[in-house]
């Protein structure tokens, strides 16, 4: 779920891997997997990414589908 919020703010920014990753001081590939959900970012990692992303970190965190927006578990 992580790695499709992720995924999709970045698409909606238009932006590639690549850019995403000079943006936010992650590797592309690290990107990749944390979008595949095949690796779990730290939270400091998830906050460089989410700066990039001019996106609050929380929003990455919660449970959209819940209306009392729980937090997910990573």
């Amino acid at each position: 779920m992580l790695g499709k919020r992720i995924h999709r703010r970045r698409k909606e920014l238009g932006l590639s891997l690549r850019e995403l990753g000079e943006a936010s001081g992650v590797t592309a590939s690290f990107l990749s997997l944390i979008e595949r959900d095949k690796a779990s970012p730290s939270i400091s990692t998830l906050r460089q990414i989410a700066e990039a992303l001019d996106t609050p970190i929380f929003q990455f965190l919660i449970d959209a589908q819940d209306k009392n927006l729980s937090l997910i578990h990573i």
